[in-house]
């Protein structure tokens, strides 16, 4: 190993050879909010912090971006839309309370994580009281279209007047013990799968 200095007059150290080891890398800074470090021995990469990370990439491989823009050829061969269980626990991240009983009364389905839950796509409602599903509040795609699916697991469910405004119609089946919905880019009334 050749240790030299870096930059002319201090401020930097270089380190070099062909054969280094080592199981973190990781800037001086590092700490929750600020620096960086990558652990070769889990192979883990946080940039911006340990928590809240601007760029992440964990253990299993998940990558996480505050702000990303993907150009060029993209190939994701395992690329997967989140799915979310909504219990009586989480409940408060992804259902918004619109009218009537808290319990029982309106409420908009969340998919676009404005009330502090995961975005999806893929929503489960498996809460233990029915209540009466308002609107579903879809993520920004930079597109006109977009939809999302709910799988229904809980007893007496409701649609409020069998439309769902602005912008989706959904369609409604019968499976096992729940019921599916699925989005489309129309306005219409709640219509049965045949």
């Amino acid at each position: 190993i050749k240790v030299t200095e870096f930059a002319q007059g201090g401020g930097g150290t270089r380190l070099s050879g062909n054969s280094i080891q080592t199981g973190i890398i990781q800037s001086s800074n590092f700490n929750a909010s600020t620096g960086s470090r990558i652990n070769l021995n889990d192979g883990t990469v946080n940039f911006g912090g340990s928590s809240g990370s601007s760029f992440a990439v964990d253990a299993e491989g998940a990558v996480t971006a505050s702000n990303a823009l993907i150009e060029g050829e993209v190939i994701a061969a395992n690329l997967t839309e989140k799915y979310l269980v909504v219990n009586d626990t989480n409940s408060g991240s992804y259902l918004r309370y619109v009218s009537g009983d808290a319990t029982t009364g309106k409420k908009n389905l969340v998919f676009d994580g404005s009330l502090n839950g995961g975005i999806c796509m893929h929503m489960e409602i498996s809460c233990s009281t029915g209540f009466t599903i308002n609107d579903i509040e879809l993520p920004f795609t930079g597109s006109a279209l977009a939809a999302g699916n709910v799988y229904i697991q809980t007893p007496d469910m409701t649609f409020d007047d069998q439309v769902v405004q602005p912008t989706f119609q959904l369609l409604l089946k019968s499976f096992q013990t729940g019921i599916l919905l699925g989005g489309s880019s129309r306005n219409e009334q709640l219509v049965p799968f045949e």
